[in-house]
């Protein structure tokens, strides 16, 4: 997990995030969502970036941001500037074409 915070690395991440390629932004989203559970430094690094992914044109790479948000969002004494940047995110998801995304979104927000 450490090495995700090297900038080298982080930039590497970041620009996978956004590649043209569903499948490359969401294997980047999964690897950033596995470590960030674990560490508030990498939280604090990529929830911007996790956040922005809900926005994503392929619904696999929403729904891993969806779930990574999730759990940022279950876990204590989150860092209120994550709270409220994920629930911007999460909420425009109520209106998802997904309609997975949608049960998900609901269920997160009760």
């Amino acid at each position: 997990p450490e090495m995700l915070t090297q900038e080298n690395v982080r930039t590497a991440v970041s620009g996978s995030m956004t590649d043209a390629s569903k499948s490359v932004r969401a294997e980047a989203v999964l690897l950033v969502g596995k470590f960030m559970s674990k560490s508030d430094n990498l939280t604090s690094q990529y929830y911007e970036s996790i956040c922005a992914r809900c926005k994503d044109s392929g619904s696999s790479v929403r729904k891993a941001a969806l779930n990574i948000l999730r759990d940022l969002l279950c876990r204590e004494n989150q860092i209120q500037s994550v709270v409220e940047s994920a629930c911007v995110a999460i909420i425009p998801l109520l209106k998802d074409e997904s309609d997975d995304i949608k049960k998900r979104t609901c269920t997160i927000l009760k």
